[in-house]
């Protein structure tokens, strides 16, 4: 009986899932696909505007800020503790003098990150990246706590942004995958957590999958 419930749960998962796939008509999904474009643009101007008043405040000349953009953009392909020795050789200093603002910019761009994670995809183990430097640049404990914070907060914001304008546009990009996976999650209902913990811990996943 009860593995006759769990079977039913699962296909009424999938079937709402169709249901909603087949409301999502073409004026909704280009509305919602522009809105979130408009919505990652105008994020991603408060991001760059934020860290040019943070870098202003904490005094950091234009070409150690070049060094930065640098390593994190246009090196994106090189090894990750290459990436982040050349951030630590700028931002070491600073770190201590403008503690303040040296995490808030880590911050800002954790954040920014991890709720856009669709439209950065092209900036590889930024996530990876960011929470090494925290640890070279604050020591264990205080980059524990702050990396433990964005990584919890990150996500909270993507799903909101999903849950808020970005579903019509997945489920017409990837109903089936989303149907899959929602199924997938049904089955593991009553160890979800270990599951989800297994997915979050092993690197071989992702974390915009998670």
């Amino acid at each position: 009986t009860r593995r006759r419930s769990r079977d039913a749960e699962d296909m009424d998962t999938a079937s709402k899932i169709t249901q909603l796939a087949a409301q999502v008509t073409p004026a909704s999904f280009r509305r919602n696909l522009v809105f979130m474009v408009i919505l990652f643009g105008i994020c991603l101007g408060a991001v760059l505007f934020s860290l040019r008043l943070l870098s202003t405040r904490a005094s950091l000349p234009v070409e150690k800020r070049m060094v930065i953009w640098d390593a994190i953009v246009r090196d994106a392909e090189s090894d990750v503790v290459v990436r982040v020795n050349k951030v630590v050789s700028v931002l070491q200093d600073y770190a201590q003098s403008h503690s303040f603002e040296v995490v808030m910019m880590i911050s800002i761009v954790y954040l920014f990150y991890q709720t856009f994670n669709v439209f950065l995809f092209w900036v590889p183990a930024l996530g990876s990246l960011l929470t090494i430097l925290a640890g070279a640049l604050f020591g264990h404990w205080k980059a524990l706590l702050l990396c433990s914070t964005l990584s919890s907060l990150g996500p909270v914001f993507a799903y909101a942004l999903y849950n808020w304008v970005g579903k019509p546009v997945a489920l017409k990009w990837a109903g089936d995958r989303i149907r899959q996976l929602e199924l997938r999650i049904a089955a593991h209902r009553e160890n979800l957590f270990a599951w989800i913990f297994f997915l979050r811990v092993t690197p071989l996943f992702p974390d915009i999958l998670i």
